[in-house]
């Protein structure tokens, strides 16, 4: 039986009489260097996985800060996947949008601010916990704001550009609750407003904040020794800007299609009804509470094959179920006891609920991505535990975390502290390049059909075009034709790799073989305007522009903006001597890249053939600016 006078032993102090000498500035900048140290190797990297259709090949973003007004109109990946989208982030796109005016495909300033933003997220985290825990805390805000920092799981979140969604969105929200304790503590209506916005703004970045809206009424009445009835006021009015963003996502998209069938390639839980769907559910929330504790092995990807879905007969979906039972169960019994264990343990089942797919299935069974926001709250409940073994009581008002007393502690916390940070620094090598990366996951997702497709897309992509000699070319075909083999071997009816290993037929110029391999993917995905338009660029260099018109024409009608279907159409036109229609279409090539040389060199060239001396002169003028080796014909 717990006495009233230990019911509030985390919180007896206020949260608002924090002593200067209780927060000493070096703390601030060892997590300072930390942060930024940690991840100071993946400064110099490139554009990686999902940059590439978030930021490189995505029309809306290269138009700069003249695609903003779009990306508020439009769901998130628009400017780059045609089909309707279920997601909503106009303040990250803005964001990309942004730095594409300021360094075009230049990925170093951008790797730069997501390096920033993540030490500006240990920060924010750090004052706020130094507010939660009162004059007794400084230690414990510290030791909980240091495992956050050096957790390799969020090396993706860092070292992918495109991830600064999480970053921006996590440096929103972290503003907002401590605008929202400057209300707390003053009355200050500024901060109450600010925090409001600063919330919305969080929304608007990424949607997983809208979980903290049962997190804030939990850090009122844990930390702030408020009445119900203004936690219930203050808690409710964040409703305000959690409805506006519900509200502008609703005009956006189309509701009606937030039903959208999500394959099992992204998430396995998909087709699985009944015992199946909740035993694996079930397996996975526990992998992902090992992987938190446990981030030995990461990949960017663990799709179809390589997590399999299992059912109520596996141990391990009970071992999940009786960790997650624990842990509520705690959280509940030393909820009046305002205890920081069960604050942390909260936190983190709640931020992690949205992502968990028990509540609402996701675009994806497992990404490591999604553990950056509750990940707060594991870091919290691990940093409580050292500070509980340092200071030998749970008491933040009386009791004292000293080092040099704490030995066992000390050192629990420097091996986490070293481990952690050897891995992330080891981790962010992999992300340098796609190919390094992909040759990674193969190893660290052997079974993920997507992994090996990807390593053989990076091979053609971006080591073929290295190649110095007719030898090396014929190496790297193979080998990109093994991985490819080998993400079909694991799912038969991946069009994606089917189509890609049909390509890589097709640079040896095995011509029936990248028809049979093309066709056989559009077997399984009729509207991949890819595919469509490699089958037809193989009857094209088969010297048969006829059979490959209605495959550009189709890409094209399904990608409006695809350039490469584009450029092929207006050259089938060109070779039928349909010129007045290859010119229209080499126009729209010239329009969607005006700085490409060769659209206005083969504009050029059709003009000439028309006979039409004066614009193929003129348009030769143009593409020799680019390459003075461009010549007409004669």
């Amino acid at each position: 039986m717990i006495s009233k006078s230990k019911k509030s032993e985390w919180t007896e102090a206020s949260a608002f009489q924090l002593e200067k000498k209780s927060n000493p500035s070096w703390m601030w900048v060892v997590l300072a260097l930390l942060g930024f140290g940690l991840y100071a190797n993946t400064l110099c990297h490139g554009y990686v996985l999902d940059d590439l259709s978030q930021i490189t090949n995505n029309h809306v973003i290269q138009e700069g800060i003249e695609g903003i007004p779009t990306i508020f109109k439009t769901h998130y990946r628009y400017g780059y996947w045609g089909n309707q989208g279920t997601l909503y982030r106009p303040f990250a796109l803005s964001l990309f949008a942004i730095q594409w005016e300021l360094w075009p495909n230049n990925p170093y300033p951008p790797h730069v601010i997501n390096v920033l933003l993540y030490v500006l997220c240990g920060l924010l985290l750090f004052k706020l916990l130094l507010v939660w825990s009162g004059r007794g805390g400084p230690w414990l805000a510290f030791i909980s704001s240091v495992l956050f920092l050096v957790h390799p799981i969020h090396t993706e979140v860092v070292a992918n550009i495109k991830s600064a969604d999480e970053l921006l969105g996590m440096v929103f929200l972290l503003g907002a609750l401590l605008s929202l304790w400057k209300t707390v503590e003053k009355g200050s209506i500024a901060g109450l407003l600010s925090g409001l916005l600063l919330y919305f703004f969080s929304l608007m970045t990424k949607e997983s904040a809208i979980t903290y809206l049962a997190v804030i009424p939990l850090a009122l009445w844990f930390f702030s020794k408020r009445s119900v009835h203004k936690i219930a006021l203050w808690s409710s009015l964040f409703l305000i800007p959690a409805a506006l963003y519900l509200l502008l996502r609703a005009s956006v998209l189309d509701v009606s299609l937030n039903e959208i069938a999500t394959s099992r390639l992204d998430n396995i839980l998909s087709p699985l009804e009944g015992t199946m769907w909740g035993g694996t559910a079930l397996w996975l929330c526990g992998l992902y509470l090992w992987k938190l504790v446990w981030p030995a092995t990461l990949s960017h990807d663990y799709s179809f094959n390589q997590l399999v879905p299992t059912d109520m007969s596996d141990p391990l979906v009970y071992v999940s179920l009786f960790l997650f039972l624990s842990l509520g169960f705690f959280a509940l019994i030393k909820f009046k006891e305002r205890n920081w264990l069960s604050f942390s343990v909260l936190i983190f089942l709640i931020s992690f609920s949205l992502v968990s797919n028990l509540v609402i299935t996701i675009g994806t069974h497992f990404a490591e991505r999604l553990m950056f926001l509750p990940s707060i709250g594991f870091a919290m409940t691990i940093g409580g535990l050292v500070w509980r073994f340092g200071s030998g009581s749970w008491k933040l008002d009386s009791a004292v975390f000293y080092p040099k007393k704490a030995v066992l502690s000390v050192i629990i916390l420097g091996v986490l502290v070293l481990a952690g940070s050897a891995k992330t620094i080891d981790r962010n090598k992999d992300w340098s390049e796609e190919y390094t990366l992909y040759l990674a996951d193969v190893e660290n997702a052997p079974n993920s059909t997507r992994t090996h497709f990807r390593l053989g897309l990076a091979i053609l992509r971006e080591k073929l075009p290295e190649a110095k000699t007719p030898q090396q070319k014929a190496k790297l075909i193979d080998e990109a034709k093994r991985s490819l083999t080998r993400s079909i071997e694991i799912s038969p009816t991946y069009a994606d790799a089917l189509g890609e290993l049909g390509l890589a037929f097709f640079r040896e110029e095995d011509w029936e073989s990248a028809e049979k391999f093309l066709n056989e993917s559009l077997k399984y995905a009729p509207d991949n305007y890819t595919n469509l338009n490699n089958l037809g660029s193989v009857y094209f260099s088969m010297g048969h522009p006829d059979q490959a018109l209605p495959y550009f024409e189709k890409a094209v009608e399904l990608q409006p903006r695809y350039i490469d279907a584009i450029g092929n159409l207006a050259s089938a036109h060109g070779q039928l001597q349909h010129f007045d229609d290859a010119i229209i279409w080499f126009h729209k090539a010239v329009k969607l890249r005006p700085n490409e040389g060769s659209y206005y060199y083969f504009l050029a060239i059709t003009y000439q053939n028309k006979g039409d001396a004066a614009n193929a002169k003129k348009y030769i003028t143009i593409a020799q600016r680019s390459n003075s080796q461009y010549q007409l014909p004669k």
